[in-house]
């Protein structure tokens, strides 16, 4: 559960919306941490939820002049989130489609079982990731 900003958040969004960094600052010191959980609540991944962290504050900040028109901050930072995972999580998926599964030829050229089991699951691990 979010706790209450100990500053006059709607305050501090007019400040932002006129490009106060400072503002700014305390916005991204106050709600940096939930927009990491929501994003790792959601993609699963610690890498992609700090890279999130940074692209979601970059777009509020690049928001901003929309700012005051936003009844609750709350809610529209965690649609800003979602989309962000959502988007991350398909260019993610997108990159995965694109690496070649090796040819069953492969197994014949390397005899070895123990790569040829790597190499299987590794292929179905690829698989259900970019089912998911």
């Amino acid at each position: 559960m979010p706790t209450k900003p100990s500053y006059n958040e709607q305050e501090l969004i007019y400040l932002i919306a006129d490009g106060d960094e400072s503002a700014f600052a305390k916005l991204f010191e106050h709600h940096h941490q939930r927009v990491y959980s929501i994003a790792l609540k959601i993609s699963k991944s610690v890498s992609v939820s700090e890279e999130l962290v940074q692209e979601v504050m970059l777009k509020i900040w690049q928001k901003r002049k929309d700012l005051p028109q936003v009844n609750n901050f709350e809610a529209y930072m965690y649609t800003v989130v979602q989309h962000a995972v959502y988007k991350s999580l398909k260019r993610i998926a997108t990159n995965n489609q694109r690496i070649s599964v090796p040819s069953p030829n492969l197994f014949a050229e390397n005899p070895d079982p123990e790569f040829c089991l790597i190499e299987k699951e590794y292929n179905g691990l690829l698989q259900r990731a970019i089912s998911a």
